[in-house]
């Protein structure tokens, strides 16, 4: 019997996780986070559990993985992207970055 994938997580949401770490990494800003936050639109075919899993896996082995938060909108967020945020202790936004499937403006990122 071959190995089964035990990765839930879809390469889209393990992409836009990776990408979300590096740029906090080249923010120089990695090792202060105390939470992130992601937003996703109750219409996007991501689950809350599945960006969770991929922030987790994504972070580096090195470094404590910060409390995470998924909110799954039902108005109001744009779907088709994925909000990410990170806090520090003191509960200050260090990156916030939207990163989105088809579209790529500054501040954004393509999933």
């Amino acid at each position: 019997m071959p190995p089964t994938n035990c990765d839930p997580c879809s390469p889209a949401i393990r992409r836009t996780a990776r990408r979300f770490v590096a740029d906090l990494a080249a923010e120089a800003v990695l090792t202060v986070v105390a939470r992130t936050e992601a937003v996703l639109s109750a219409d996007d075919e991501a689950s809350p559990f599945e960006v969770d899993e991929a922030l987790a896996r994504a972070w580096p082995a090195v470094g404590i993985c910060p409390r995470q938060e998924v909110i799954w909108a039902t108005a109001g967020n744009d779907p088709g992207g994925v909000r990410l945020r990170a806090f520090d202790a003191a509960g200050r936004v260090l990156l916030s970055r939207t990163y989105r499937a088809a579209v790529e403006r500054k501040g954004e990122r393509r999933v």
